[in-house]
């Protein structure tokens, strides 16, 4: 019964069903009164890797979250009468790169970056 199993699994019926909408999870057979009957392997199998994509998905979605808070908290040196922040961004994570590039193309980045700065 899905209602047992999902009580077994930690999750709900719901999930079980999305599961195997996605084809993560087999279609079990059926009674005949339409009750599904599942199969321990497949369920730990499929369900087990099911879950595991979905920490993993929330994982790398907090590690995005927690680099943009920290972009957020760092200084504006622009306030301070400085380069653009987005600008000085940019030469600390491109460094020599940015030094070797032609000076119109530099002029060009620089422009854009003091607008998105402005957007900021």
């Amino acid at each position: 019964m899905i209602g047992e199993v999902a009580e077994l699994l930690g999750i709900t019926p719901k999930a079980i069903r999305h599961y195997e909408q996605l084809w993560l999870l087999k279609k079990p057979e059926r009674t005949e009164s339409g009750c599904r009957l599942y199969a321990t392997d497949d369920l730990l199998r499929s369900v087990l890797e099911a879950l595991l994509g979905e920490v993993e998905g929330q994982i790398e979605h907090l590690q995005r979250r927690a680099r943009l808070k920290q972009m957020i908290a760092e200084e504006d040196p622009s306030e301070a009468g400085e380069e653009p922040y987005m600008l000085a961004l940019t030469q600390r994570h491109l460094g020599e790169m940015l030094s070797t590039s032609d000076p119109q193309v530099l002029a060009l980045e620089n422009r854009f970056l003091v607008t998105l700065g402005a957007f900021q």
